[in-house]
């Protein structure tokens, strides 16, 4: 098996980003090991995430932060990881630009958001 790591190409609708029903993505490498694949796919998603606006890809917060009721309760969890910029307020919530790799990985189990991802393919 082979694993491509495709970057997601978002759309706008003039109100929000978002991925298009078809899905499908940019490929831009390949690897022979899922774990490697994985791991680059989480660096480029990193460096993505850093200083992203995440209003610009929903309606509501809680579109994005799982296990949240409204947009309030979203920001106050994303608030409470300190994973926002200091400027952020639950109507332009921003990621710190500063993120830590760690506190990536722990954003990551909460929010609905990515840059990349990896598919799975089978070799000719």
């Amino acid at each position: 098996m082979k694993y491509l790591l495709q970057s997601l190409q978002y759309e706008y609708n003039d109100e929000t980003n978002y991925l298009p029903e078809g899905g499908g993505g940019k490929p831009e490498l390949i690897f022979s090991d899922k774990a490697a694949a994985e791991k680059k796919r989480d660096e480029l998603d990193y460096e993505e995430m850093k200083d992203t606006c995440l209003n610009l890809y929903c309606y509501n917060l809680s579109e994005l932060v799982r296990y949240s009721r409204d947009n309030n309760s979203a920001y106050i969890k994303l608030k409470s990881m300190g994973v926002l910029d200091e400027k952020s307020d639950s109507d332009y919530t921003t990621i710190d630009p500063n993120l830590s790799f760690e506190k990536y990985l722990e954003l990551k189990k909460v929010l609905d958001l990515s840059f990349y991802t990896v598919t799975e393919v089978k070799e000719a």
